[in-house]
């Protein structure tokens, strides 16, 4: 017994001395600037694109920017990587136009402050969402279940656009990376797991097949996360949720509060 607990120092040991310079990740949860009506809640957004607009970005990026970023991770996929690093190979030779995306606005802007030569991608959709599941069991099986589904989004919704028709972009940052917002846009997926249990498990497979998306997002994180790094990752506030919850669990890597940089 002693020499097992001896050997189980040993290693804690060494797998501190290997972690002794983790990377640092800041992850930025956002709406989506183009507003591609992808995700479950659909609303209208702040318009990035207008006069005001861009200078409250720019605002946005210089704090963003204190954080120095050795890398800027972004939400696309690996199939989108070519594509969207010769858009920014333009882009740092002035011919391209930025569109309202997220990933231009704030992560060429980022990655041309801190000349890098890419930008990259932790995305993955290999494993599909399986919420049309949870929603069309609900429909049939649920009634209650579904009720309460229907409005749960009517009041995300309506809660979104009043906070997109009155703050400041800035503000808006603040808000969806607080944790009253990140734990709310947490339970609304894990809030509804127990429909169909025991005949399928609809509501628990939409999650499962949610937080897997994640988990690989967050299994990419680290592959980037060499020691020393500094990492700026810049996903929907829905990935947020879950990637703060991981990286906090992760010994390899330590997560700065994005919190501290929008003041």
């Amino acid at each position: 017994m002693k020499k097992l607990f001896s050997g189980l120092t040993m290693v804690l040991f060494c797998w501190q001395c290997v972690a002794a310079e983790p990377a640092e990740i800041l992850v930025l949860g956002t709406f989506h600037f183009a507003n591609p009506q992808a995700d479950t809640v659909k609303t209208e957004v702040f318009n990035v694109m207008t006069e005001n607009g861009q200078q409250q970005v720019l605002a946005l990026v210089e704090k963003l920017n204190r954080f120095r970023p050795t890398k800027v991770l972004l939400e696309f996929t690996p199939d989108k990587s070519d594509s969207n690093n010769q858009q920014y190979q333009a882009y740092l030779n002035d011919e391209f136009s930025l569109t309202s995306n997220e990933i231009h606005q704030l992560g060429f802007r980022l990655a041309q402050l801190n000349q890098h030569p890419r930008i990259h991608g932790i995305d993955d959709r290999a494993v599909p969402w399986l919420g049309d599941g949870l929603f069309k069991y609900a429909q049939a099986h649920a009634p209650e279940a579904d009720a309460q589904l229907q409005q749960t989004i009517a009041e995300v919704t309506r809660l979104i656009e009043h906070q997109q028709q009155t703050l400041p972009l800035l503000e808006l940052m603040r808000v969806q990376n607080s944790s009253e917002m990140l734990s709310r846009n947490l339970g609304f997926y894990v809030a509804f797991n127990d429909v169909g249990a025991g005949d399928g498990f609809a509501g628990a497979s939409s999650t499962a097949s949610w937080f897997e998306r994640n988990i690989r997002m967050h299994g990419l994180i680290q592959q980037y996360a060499q020691p020393g790094e500094r990492l700026l990752v810049i996903v929907g506030a829905g990935h947020a949720a879950i990637l703060n919850i991981l990286l906090d669990y992760d010994p390899r890597l330590q997560r700065v509060d994005v919190l501290s940089y929008l003041q």
